[in-house]
């Protein structure tokens, strides 16, 4: 990470799914963050209760946590030593990976994805 220290991040499937912090060196948690996000005025049907499931991380250069998700199928981003995890909300039908409207950088699913974007860290 930027500020020096190590860590690892998992995704990990479950109801609410959530995104584990692991202290790379003693194997501990530091945290277990749900990947849910309530927003009162989300519009969304069915409503989002929480990612039923996780399945990809990714950390870019600054230490910026990026992790996809399924059920309802949202992104997070969790900003290096941010206290909580955003939500960055489902894909529109016009959005690629990496576009800018929900996602200024790849999200983790880029691999599985074609963009024809560059995208600077």
């Amino acid at each position: 990470m930027p500020d020096g220290t190590v860590r690892t991040y998992l995704a990990v499937s479950g109801k609410p799914a959530y995104l584990a912090e692991i202290d790379t060196f003693t194997g501990k948690v530091q945290r277990m963050i749900p990947l849910y996000v309530p927003d009162s005025l989300s519009t969304e049907q069915p409503p989002d209760t929480g990612a039923q499931g996780a399945w990809g991380v990714s950390v870019d250069s600054r230490g910026t946590v990026f992790v996809s998700s399924y059920g309802f199928g949202h992104g997070y981003r969790l900003p290096c030593r941010a206290q909580a995890i955003g939500d960055l909300g489902r894909p529109s039908p016009r959005t690629s990976c990496g576009s800018p409207d929900k996602y200024p950088r790849p999200p983790p699913s880029a691999g599985a994805c074609r963009s024809n974007r560059r995208h600077a860290s």
